[in-house]
């Protein structure tokens, strides 16, 4: 069993090289001690491996640099246009070994060769890792100037057979097609209303291409090439299963099982034992070498440990059917991370996996199945059994959802690490079990233990405005509800979630600083998914019970004061910037300055010293000129902002800023920013968005 310690030192150097931890470099240490004192001659293989993951991660950390810094420089892109987003292509090139996304409106042929003049742009940093775990570097816009080449290789001719299907099926019946094509392909770009539905039931991965189908396949075709001898069937069945993970993409958890299943099948090919976790770990290996951002690939994570806990855990679930331990392992060891990914769980979660999971596993070989007999007959009546099975299971499904009960919980990574110890030390050796008890009051302090603390959450909605204030007793607070264009609502994308992911369900207080696009879009978006206790603004809105907020105003919870600066009397200006409320935030000693999209320049606040300003309207230097800007004391500028026409930030602003000293933090750069403090000390970072 020395595979699974060796990979996991290889992980630990990958984290350690991403992270620059040295809480990592001691916890690796401390490991290496506890566990193999008296194996000095093991230790070196796990310091070897520790080493050997920080060079694989630097290798292709600079590998991914210098390509983004080649293509930086190009102008024509080329290559197989190998999947098809809601609003993007992933455009694939062989040759030159690099992915990018094509941003058009324009319809495009998946499985066509592009050539395409445009300028090239890097993934925003705070998406890098996440983007880079897919292998995608940069992405171009649309361009009038561009030619398809008539350029054909087998997998070029796969992604068309695979659009060509998702096509029919979704053409046949939206949703249903949209479910067939979500579990044959992970296509599901057709469904967002129907994956949230699924997603909030913890059911979600049933609508990504999974192992579980990969195995559900192999074990089909094995049965179905009995006739052949014990090994060619083996082969026949891995060919099968290889040409779908072709087509499905390479997704992370398609490509564990396929490796696994191939480590399986050449074991008894050649008459020698299999483990299954060693061929986990070998897996898991193998990707990392292959890409070791995959470690901050949801999927893969989600994947591997669904899968160890089944292999963990299964065993000691007894007197249960393989569905209900399966089902029951996974629960117990996937929502924790679920909760970090969520902040919240379905009570229905657990029984409709265990219920659903052998009707998914029919309807996965039906679907595939009547794919290959439509695809030879062209006949739309193949595709019509697993569509009918399909519209049943959405039925079920929107009844289901519309009872559903959410458990909320903000998970810390300290009960995080508490939970798996505990489940751990009941794996191993009985004389270990002595730290239960330890480990119980170690996970009951983590979740009740409050620091007190006050977090201000400059939530990353693009060109538009929305902060998430917790109280130290945990009262929340949402100013502005952010912006709204085409197809996307900031709410609805992206400050629900947010705060679900915080373990929230209400809030206390809604405040609306003018009555802006960009700032209000998403007021009805929050009003039907939270429970919002109070709302105030500095306007009566239409039909809806609020407070109006002028000049001494204040809202106290918690120890925290939010005074309202501006305006003295309720405004009806033509620009409804000049409309809007500043406020001052503030918490014991701490002081930050929220003035909307307000005009600073013209406004004498008498209070200029703060720890925190957030630059109005976006960084405009319109409304914080560098003559108003040199009144102000302040540390940290934080700008909400994303791409926009109107030259947001001002770059003149920033630089000024920059040469006094201030640091800035941006939502276009940063992502989500979050800020910390006990009212004293604070500390603001730039949160991982997986936007």
């Amino acid at each position: 069993m020395l595979i699974p310690y060796l990979t996991l030192f290889f992980i630990l150097g990958v984290l350690i090289y991403f992270s620059g931890s040295i809480i990592l470099i001691s916890a690796a240490l401390t490991a290496l001690f506890l566990i193999f004192i008296n194996k000095r001659s093991l230790i070196y293989f796990l310091i070897a491996f520790l080493v050997l993951g920080i060079l694989v991660a630097n290798f292709k950390h600079s590998n991914f640099v210098k390509k983004e810094e080649l293509l930086r420089n190009n102008n024509i892109f080329d290559g197989y246009i190998a999947e098809k987003n809601s609003d993007s292509y992933l455009i694939v090139n062989y040759k030159e070994n690099y992915k990018i996304l094509l941003y058009t409106t324009k319809e495009f042929s998946p499985g066509d060769y592009i050539k395409i003049y445009s300028k090239f742009e890097p993934i925003q940093t705070y998406k890098k890792k996440n983007y880079y775990s897919r292998g995608i570097i940069g992405k171009i816009k649309e361009n009038e100037n561009f030619t398809i080449i008539n350029k054909k290789t087998v997998l070029s001719s796969l992604v068309k057979i695979k659009y060509f299907l998702i096509n029919r099926l979704t053409l046949i019946d939206k949703k249903a097609g949209g479910l067939i094509a979500a579990i044959l392909f992970g296509y599901t770009s057709n469904m967002k209303e129907e994956y949230k539905i699924f997603n909030d039931l913890g059911l979600s991965h049933f609508l990504a291409v999974s192992g579980f189908n990969l195995g559900i396949i192999f074990l089909f075709f094995n049965r179905i090439f009995e006739c052949f001898g014990a090994n060619l069937r083996k082969i026949l069945s891995l060919i099968i299963c290889f040409i779908f993970i072709l087509i499905s993409s390479l997704e992370p958890s398609v490509l564990r099982a396929f490796i696994m299943i191939a480590f399986v099948s050449l074991s008894k090919i050649v008459k020698r034992p299999s483990l299954g976790l060693n061929n986990l770990f070998i897996a898991a290996l193998l990707m990392l070498l292959f890409n070791p951002y995959l470690i901050f690939n949801r999927g893969f994570i989600f994947s591997y440990l669904a899968t160890f806990s089944i292999l963990i855990l299964g065993h000691y679930i007894k007197n249960a059917n393989n569905d209900i331990s399966a089902a029951l392992s996974t629960f117990l060891f996937i929502t924790p991370i679920s909760l970090i990914y969520n902040g919240y769980f379905s009570i229905y979660s657990l029984i409709l996996n265990i219920i659903l999971s052998p009707f998914i596993g029919i309807l996965t070989i039906l679907s595939f199945l009547s794919s290959i007999i439509f695809l030879v007959f062209k006949l739309d009546i193949f595709l019509f059994p697993p569509l009918f099975f399909g519209i049943k299971l959405f039925e079920i499904i929107t009844k289901i959802s519309k009872y559903n009960i959410q458990m909320f919980f903000s998970m810390n990574y300290i009960t995080l690490v508490s939970y798996y110890l505990l489940i751990f030390i009941n794996l191993i050796k009985k004389e270990y079990r002595k730290f239960n008890y330890i480990l119980v009051l170690f996970l009951i302090s983590s979740i009740l233990y409050n620091p007190k603390n006050l977090k201000v959450n400059i939530i990353n909605v693009g060109q538009g405005d929305s902060i998430l204030i917790e109280t130290p007793y945990k009262k929340v607070i949402l100013i502005d509800t952010g912006p709204s264009f085409d197809d996307y609502i900031a709410a609805k994308e992206k400050i629900v979630p947010f705060i679900k992911r915080k373990g929230y369900n209400k809030i206390d207080l809604l405040i609306i600083t003018h009555p802006h696009k960009d700032h209000f879009s998403g007021f009805y978006t929050i009003l039907n998914n939270f429970n919002v206790y109070n709302i105030a603004a500095p306007f009566n809105i239409d039909n809806i019970k609020s407070t109006l907020l002028l000049k001494g105003d204040e809202v106290v919870m918690d120890g925290v004061v939010l005074k309202v600066l501006y305006p003295e009397v309720l405004q009806q200006k033509d620009d409804k910037n000049e409309n809007a409320i500043v406020l001052e935030l503030s918490f014991k000693d701490f002081y930050m300055l929220l003035p909307s999209d307000v005009d600073l320049d013209n406004i004498d606040l008498e209070n200029k010293d703060y720890d925190i300003v957030q630059l109005p309207h976006h960084g405009s230097i319109k409304s914080f000129d560098i003559n108003t800007a040199e009144k102000y004391k302040f540390s940290v500028a934080v700008v909400s902002v994303g791409k926009n026409n109107f030259g947001h930030p001002s770059n003149l602003l920033m630089e000024y800023l920059y040469q006094r000293g201030v640091r800035i933090f941006r939502t276009d750069i940063n992502g989500n920013i979050t800020i910390h403090t006990d009212g004293k000390k604070y500390f603001i970072k730039g949160d991982f968005d997986d936007s």
